[in-house]
């Protein structure tokens, strides 16, 4: 996400996040809460800037929550477009934004990374944490440069 917590233009071309087998995201059309229950499936079809020398990491962000940033889900050191290569660092948790806050955004990125992430440095992140002030400082936490290659972003919101 850039400065204003948008995502770069053109960055969805060729990454898939499909949820409940057919609800595919598309930038910031609404989705209903009982489509979002389950993990979404990944894919990466003929991304040609995704390069298959590095590692990536795919993390589903609220930027709506409380003001600040909550992470539903994380995967890191996924390598080349397979998605089963990738570690697990938060599980899915499914949205749920509360009563009377309005429509929440949910961003989809994907990001690129030089080398596999140090396992120390991943055994030190705390898990049950997931809200943020601001989205840099949960990319801090994997102690190297992270850059996004796709965003896609969805909407959810109570009773819809």
């Amino acid at each position: 996400m850039n400065k204003n917590n948008t995502p770069p233009k053109n960055y969805q071309k060729h990454m898939y996040v499909v949820f409940d087998g057919v609800v595919n995201v598309e930038d910031c059309k609404q989705i209903p809460l009982e489509k979002v229950l389950k993990e979404p499936e990944i894919r990466f079809d003929g991304m040609k800037s995704l390069n298959k020398n590095k590692y990536h990491l795919f993390v589903i962000v609220d930027k709506d929550a409380m003001g600040k940033f909550y992470v539903h889900y994380c995967i890191y050191d996924i390598k080349e477009d397979n998605i089963s290569s990738a570690q697990l660092l938060y599980h899915y948790q499914k949205p749920s934004p509360p009563m009377g806050t309005g429509k929440h955004h949910y961003f989809c990125i994907l990001y690129e990374y030089s080398a596999p992430m140090d396992k120390s440095a991943i055994g030190k992140i705390n898990s049950n944490r997931r809200v943020f002030e601001k989205f840099r400082d949960f990319k801090k936490l994997f102690q190297q440069e992270i850059t996004p290659k796709a965003s896609k972003c969805f909407v959810c919101e109570y009773g819809h």
